[in-house]
């Protein structure tokens, strides 16, 4: 309920201040429950609150750079650099940043991981402008999203692995149960005096080593980890894949691919390994490319890396699916949503079929 008071009927509205005292600000500042932190157009550190101070385990206001205070960094990317600085790009912009998420080190150089909102402080005179850093410590809720994020890794490996046991039921199992059925009908027409005939062997022959090209691939996949180098680690797959399966494979990649968040480079990776197992089973392509790009300047906030597969196969027309996708297109742009990525699937009967991932890199 809001209260309206009559200037004229109230002797306290009379005495009411008309501005705020300077040492309000200061009590805000001084008891505010997160941490701030002003710097000047160099980013030098000229005050820091009570709590950013705990928050660094320090009781002094080192007046030095912002980053030899903080030694900001992400925790699957190492320091932060000036052409990454968010601060800097607040003071370069004029425009506000909020929500950023980084780490940072205390004093006795333990990680923090810390939620901070840049403000811009535009200042009529020779010292401005300056910067505002809030700062607030999100440890818990890393905590909490770490463990969120390994429970929906472990649901999609259980439904890897149902998928993979189901395929190997239905390709593996079953060529290997014909082969040694042929077996035995050769060798009991051996037993009666009857010669094998070569294309009895060869054709039994030819599921083996179809059966055993399978399962390699399907450990292969089960083993294969990525590094913190996302493109060698797609550049090998892809190469192995097409020595593999004897197919033309083309690599390209021509700028330089940041390292991305651990999670998001595996569901990436899985994505990949989809595509093509979707290319090996559906599409006898004999020619496959694979592109891997950064887009975007360095440092820009809305910077991607864009993985484009794509086939000269037989194609298939995506708006007859009736709402109804494949289990291996489905799990793909499950893990793309996961990770904030872009999927898009297009194909044409006896036109091939492309697939583009837009992944999201985390930048100011």
């Amino acid at each position: 309920m809001r209260t309206t008071i009559n200037r004229s009927d109230s002797k306290t509205a009379d005495k009411a201040p008309q501005t705020v005292p300077p040492s309000v600000f200061e009590a805000l500042f001084n008891h505010a429950a997160d941490g701030m932190v002003v710097m000047n157009q160099w980013r030098q550190v000229l005050y820091m609150n009570p709590a950013a101070q705990e928050l660094l385990g320090t009781t002094e206001v080192p007046t030095s750079f912002c980053g030899d205070v903080f030694h900001c960094h992400n925790s699957h990317d190492g320091p932060i650099d000036d052409s990454g600085c968010f601060g800097q790009c607040v003071l370069s912009s004029r425009e506000p940043l909020s929500n950023v998420e980084m780490s940072i080190s205390t004093a006795s150089g333990t990680s923090v991981p810390v939620a901070v909102t840049y403000s811009y402080i535009p200042f009529a005179g020779e010292t401005g402008p300056y910067l505002l850093m809030s700062l607030r410590d999100i440890s818990e809720r890393k905590q909490l999203e770490e463990t969120e994020r390994q429970n929906i890794e472990l649901q999609y490996t259980l439904q890897e692995r149902e998928r993979l046991a189901r395929d190997l039921h239905d390709g593996v199992v079953q060529d290997i149960a014909y082969a040694n059925m042929q077996t035995k009908l050769l060798l009991d027409e051996m037993d009666l005096g009857k010669p094998p005939a070569k294309g009895d062997l060869t054709s039994i022959s030819q599921i083996l080593e179809r059966s055993f090209t399978e399962l390699r691939q399907a450990i292969y996949d089960l083993t294969s980890r990525v590094s913190d180098d996302f493109k060698s680690y797609v550049k090998r797959y892809a190469l192995d894949y097409g020595s593999r399966y004897r197919v033309l494979v083309h690599f390209q990649s021509r700028t330089a691919i940041p390292k991305l968040d651990p999670f998001v480079a595996s569901q990436a990776s899985k994505i990949l390994q989809e595509a093509l197992a979707n290319v090996r089973k559906h599409s006898k392509a004999k020619t496959v490319n694979v592109r891997l790009e950064a887009l975007g300047r360095r440092g820009a906030r809305n910077r991607t890396v864009e993985l484009v597969i794509s086939d000269d196969g037989q194609g298939f027309n995506v708006t007859a699916q009736n709402g109804k996708e494949h289990y291996g297109m489905r799990t793909m742009r499950e893990r793309a949503d996961l990770i904030g990525a872009k999927l898009a699937v297009e194909s044409k009967p006896d036109k091939g079929t492309t697939v583009k991932l837009l992944i999201p890199v985390a930048r100011c």
